[in-house]
């Protein structure tokens, strides 16, 4: 699953250079995937950070995104 994600967050660059005024959004299957999601943008909060603004979504609630918190969706938007 981690390949998978590295996988689409490199290819994350080229899509903001077509679309810069657009976000992504990032929803798990099941809670284990929404959980993995939330925790790799947390383990690597530091680094993605530089490039992305991050949000938490929980219910119909966007708040910042907060590192170790688990949301129902994570968006994120190019800097």
């Amino acid at each position: 699953m981690y390949k998978v994600f590295n996988t689409v967050l490199h290819t994350i660059t080229t899509f903001f250079s077509k679309y810069p005024d657009t976000c992504i959004a990032v929803q798990g299957s099941d809670d284990r995937r929404i959980k993995a999601y939330c925790m790799y943008v947390s383990r690597n909060y530091t680094d993605l950070s530089s490039k992305y603004t991050f949000y938490g979504v929980t219910g119909t609630i966007f708040t910042p995104f907060k590192v170790g918190t688990i949301y129902d969706r994570v968006v994120f938007l190019p800097k």
